[in-house]
C-alpha cells in the first residue's frame, strides 16, 4: 500500500463486558449501529446477513473506567485474533473484553453483537479467497473483489511529512476500532504477507515478509506441523496386530 500510516487510540471498559438481551440505552445502541463503517461490497461478495437469534443480543459495558490504549501497536496482534474470533455472542463479549468493542464506547456501551459477527464472517470471506499459490491467488481474489472493489467509509485521510524517513507518507484518521481493522486487511491485501489457514487447527495466521512464516507456510506453527504430519502418518499406517511372546516351557 506504499508508505501509509494507521495512528489510533482505543480505549476498553477496565470491568470488561457482557453479554444481553437489551440494550440499556436503545438510543445509544441505535446510534452506535448508524455509527458503523459503511462497508460497500463487490457484488459478488455480499454483506453477511443476520442468521441466528445471537445476531439479536448485545454486548454491554459493565460500567468500569475507560482505559485508553495505543491500538496502532498491537493491530496485527488485534486483527488476528478478530478474525478467528468466533461469530457468536460470546465471541464478541471476549473479543471485547480483550481490546473494546468495535464502534463505542459511549455511556452504556450497548453493541449490537451482529456487529462483531458480520465483520468476523465478511472479514474471512476475503481470507478464504486466498490461495495456495500464485495463479490463484490473483483469479481468487479478482472473483472476490469484482470489478467494483471493496470500499471503506468514514475514513479521514492527510498527507503528512514523516521526519523518521525524510518523505511524504499518508496518515488515516480511524473513526473506531473496526474501521481500524478493516484497513489493516487492506493493507495485508495489498503487501508481500499472505493470511491463510493452518492445516491443524484451521486457525488464520499470516506468512510472508514481517512474519515469523514463511509464504509457503501451511502450518501457523512448527509444533501443529509435526503433529499433523503424525496423526496422517497414524492414520496411515494399518493395524498390526500384537505380537505374542512365545510360550512358556513348562517344566516336567
Amino acid at each position: 500500500m506504499g508508505p501509509v500510516g494507521i495512528e489510533f487510540e482505543w480505549e476498553r471498559d477496565a470491568k470488561g463486558y457482557r453479554k444481553a438481551e437489551e440494550a440499556p440505552s436503545p438510543n445509544n445502541a441505535l446510534r452506535i449501529l448508524i455509527g458503523a463503517p459503511q462497508i460497500r461490497f463487490p457484488e459478488n461478495l455480499p454483506m453477511p446477513q443476520s442468521t441466528g437469534p445471537e445476531d439479536a443480543l448485545y454486548v454491554v459495558r459493565n460500567g468500569g473506567t475507560l482505559i485508553r490504549y495505543r491500538a496502532d501497536e498491537d493491530l496485527d496482534q488485534i486483527f488476528r485474533e478478530f478474525v478467528n474470533t468466533p461469530p457468536s455472542a460470546d465471541g464478541a463479549v471476549a473479543f471485547a473484553n480483550r481490546w473494546g468493542q468495535l464502534v463505542g464506547p459511549d455511556d452504556d456501551g450497548a453493541e449490537p453483537v451482529r456487529l462483531t459477527t458480520q465483520a468476523v464472517k465478511a472479514m474471512n470471506l476475503f481470507i478464504d479467497a486466498w490461495p495456495e499459490n500464485e495463479e490463484t491467488n490473483q483469479a481468487g481474489l479478482e472473483r472476490a473483489l469484482g470489478a467494483d472493489g471493496l470500499e471503506i467509509g468514514n475514513l479521514k485521510a492527510r498527507l503528512i511529512f514523516d521526519r523518521r524517513t525524510d518523505a511524504p507518507r499518508m496518515q488515516f484518521a480511524m473513526p473506531n476500532l473496526v474501521t481500524a481493522l478493516w484497513m489493516h486487511l487492506t493493507k495485508i491485501l495489498t503487501s508481500d504477507t499472505v493470511m491463510r489457514r493452518c492445516l491443524h487447527c484451521h486457525m488464520i495466521f499470516t506468512a510472508g515478509v514481517g512474519t515469523d512464516r514463511r509464504l509457503d507456510a501451511k502450518f501457523c506453527s512448527d509444533e501443529h506441523r509435526l503433529t499433523f504430519h503424525r496423526l496422517k502418518n497414524t492414520e496411515l499406517t494399518p493395524h498390526q496386530p500384537r505380537r505374542r511372546g512365545r510360550p512358556r516351557r513348562i517344566a516336567a
